[in-house]
């Protein structure tokens, strides 16, 4: 059996207060068990909302139940060839959802270069991403949204100590955001901070603060 980790998410959103979630993953031979709960989980009112329970083989399928809403997820993914190029694909089903299907492929060039796609449906949207690495520390990620053919751009840069600065735009909400963001390499937790600045409204800044706290046993 393999050791667990358990984890403890605190979120502060100003658009929505603070939020914080504790998770619990066990590894048993290739599978791990995990579970999830908020800290308004059991509250009486709340009826256990935000408790997920769910088995994971990674690169290959995800099982997920959500109790409150008693709406399972099903997640299955593998790697296949194309054009002598690797594939990821995942295929996403949730059903009494909005968006119940959710298709993904991953197209890798090379290290350098990945090109990936979705589709939603039954609203049928979708979106096409490129991601080109540059030095192995700085990405470009244009990307156009389908069918309202919205563009949108992301630029991150990795800096020494694990410390990562991303930069996006969304063209459809006329958004710019910036993040920061550091994943120790003890895998203590990472922290981030962004903030997403609508250009029509810039006074309307919405921040987010998060920190994780890693717990191994």
């Amino acid at each position: 059996m393999k050791k667990a980790r358990a984890s403890v998410l605190t979120k502060y959103d100003s658009g929505g207060g603070q939020v914080v979630v504790a998770s619990v993953r066990l590894g048993v031979d290739d599978l791990q068990l995990r579970a999830s709960c908020s800290d308004r989980t059991f509250v009486r009112s709340a009826g256990l909302k935000g408790l997920t329970v769910g088995v994971e083989k990674p690169g290959s399928f995800a099982l997920e139940y959500d109790v409150h809403e008693a709406v399972p997820r099903f997640q299955f993914s593998g790697v296949g060839r194309l054009l002598n190029k690797d594939v990821q694909v995942s295929y996403t089903h949730q059903p009494k959802t909005r968006d119940a299907l959710v298709v993904d492929g991953i197209l890798i060039a090379n290290p350098a270069n990945k090109l990936h796609g979705r589709m939603i449906f039954p609203t049928n949207k979708g979106h096409v991403k490129m991601c080109y690495v540059h030095n192995g520390h700085t990405s470009i990620e244009p990307g156009v949204e389908f069918p309202s053919r919205a563009w949108n751009l992301g630029i991150a840069h990795k800096f020494p100590g694990n410390h990562n600065v991303k930069a996006t735009y969304d063209h459809m909400v006329k958004t710019v955001g910036l993040a920061w963001s550091r994943d120790p390499e003890n895998g203590s937790g990472a922290c981030k901070i962004s903030a997403n600045v609508p250009l029509q409204e810039p006074k309307n800044v919405r921040v987010l603060m998060e920190k994780v706290w890693n717990f191994d046993f």
